[in-house]
């Protein structure tokens, strides 16, 4: 016996009671969508890329030419670019981690917000209050979405980073490093001609 086929209605109720979680190109979540919102960005070839266990098949007429029915598959995480934006963060991001890491230099905060390091800005006095609006906000989401959110990135970047951050704190290097910045001088790697006053 076949199973009866969902009500358009029913269809129709349940597709509106999934959200789809947007990123910017940087991977910095703006906002929560629905199927059809994010149906829109993926046919209009603006999806830099997207994450997620979850996906959702829209499946739309039947083709004259193929006599197939049209599907599209969304995952539940999308990071959106703009029309003007075409650089994939796979390429950008590398570019500004190799400047800044092989040059040591900082990056201003509105670069930092610019470059999606961080997700916000906010001055000295306002810090404690915006940084509890956040927790507030955060708070109100649900919690098994969060954890989803929290799962798919904690794949995204891997082991690396764990691994990477354990062995840049051992060795004679860090402790060469931390030294020489609490003793406010040069490292001792640094050739006798480049170096500078004080601290790096």
């Amino acid at each position: 016996m076949q199973a009866p086929k969902p009500s358009d209605a029913l269809v129709t109720r349940l597709a509106s009671s999934v959200s789809i979680l947007v990123l910017d190109a940087s991977g910095t979540p703006r906002r929560w969508i629905e199927l059809e919102d994010a149906a829109g960005y993926y046919c209009k070839q603006q999806v830099a890329w997207d994450l997620g266990d979850n996906t959702f098949t829209l499946r739309g007429g039947i083709s004259r030419a193929t006599g197939q029915r049209s599907t599209l598959t969304l995952r539940s995480i999308v990071a959106v670019r703009s029309d003007s934006g075409r650089r994939a963060p796979t390429v950008v991001a590398p570019a500004l981690a190799r400047d800044m890491l092989l040059t040591g230099r900082t990056a201003t905060a509105d670069e930092a917000l610019a470059w999606g390091l961080v997700a916000r800005l906010a001055e000295p006095e306002a810090l404690l209050a915006e940084a509890l609006e956040v927790v507030a906000s955060i708070a109100r989401t649900a919690p098994d979405a969060r954890n989803e959110v929290k799962r798919v990135f904690d794949r995204y970047y891997g082991a690396y980073d764990r691994i990477a951050m354990q062995h840049s704190l051992s060795g004679p290097e860090p402790v060469e490093g931390f030294m020489a910045f609490k003793e406010r001088r040069n490292p001792n790697w640094v050739a006798s001609d480049l170096r500078t006053e004080g601290r790096l």
